[in-house]
């Protein structure tokens, strides 16, 4: 029976050595994942500061494009009015062209009639 005994302790050792190998592994694999973790967290925590600067910038830039396409809007009815005035400005002129091509016209009529 004492050899049984030392038999069953034997297995017991040799499976407690066999855990402890495995649980060295895990611890090996455990620091592994650590290692790996604080390396994404860091990663994380630059990507966070990248993008309160993005963001800032970005933040910052918005009223300054709002402005200027404010100013760009009022530049561009400005011209828009100014076109209006000198189309109208160049209808007038037609009209008071023709009109006087047509006095001229006339007048040159009685002048030959006159010298006739």
């Amino acid at each position: 029976m004492d050899q049984e005994i030392k038999i069953a302790l034997n297995k017991h050792e040799e499976h407690l050595k066999d855990c402890d190998e495995h649980f060295i592994q895990i611890d090996k694999k455990l620091k592994e994942h650590d290692k790996r973790f604080e390396r994404i967290e860091e990663m994380i925590r630059d990507l966070q500061r990248s993008m309160l600067i993005i963001e800032d910038a970005v933040t910052n830039k918005i009223p300054a494009l709002f402005d200027g396409y404010a100013m760009h809007q009022e530049k561009q009815e400005q011209l828009e009015e100014r076109v209006n005035n000198l189309e109208n400005f160049s209808e007038t002129n037609s009209i008071r062209i023709s009109a006087l091509e047509t006095i001229t016209s006339e007048n040159s009529k009685q002048l030959a009639q006159l010298l006739s």
